[in-house]
């Protein structure tokens, strides 16, 4: 195992589950990608002027991008991977692409049941 693709949904469980990773990869030569998948739901999109909807999503991936720093840093330094701020509405899809892009060995989800992946 060499990379390890952790789906963070910045809930409790996402964090324990990061814990549980970085104990498990202690000592090892193993580097972890955190993703998220973020998007904008259908009623606040059709409440926006079309031409601030890039605006948002903009802002929403600067706070992404973010929290998934701060995740990463709770790894060691030699552990730490990329991080993956993501615009999509299909998760479990999005993230099993990212994870054969990128050769990842093991993917770990922690989440709260929000995303399923295969």
């Amino acid at each position: 195992m060499k990379k390890i693709l952790f789906a963070h949904d910045f809930s409790d469980s996402g964090y324990n589950a990061l814990e549980y990773i970085r104990k498990m990869i202690e000592g090892k030569s193993v580097k972890v990608d955190i993703v998220h998948i973020y998007s904008m739901d259908i009623p606040s999109s059709h409440a926006l002027p079309p031409h601030v909807i890039p605006n948002v999503l903009n802002e929403k991936m600067a706070m992404v991008l973010e929290t998934l720093k701060n995740a990463m840093a709770n790894l060691p330094k030699s552990n730490q991977g990329e991080v993956h701020p993501m615009y999509g509405v299909y998760p479990s899809t999005d993230i099993s692409l990212l994870a054969k892009k990128n050769k990842c060995r093991f993917n770990c989800n922690g989440t709260s049941s929000k995303i399923q992946s295969s």
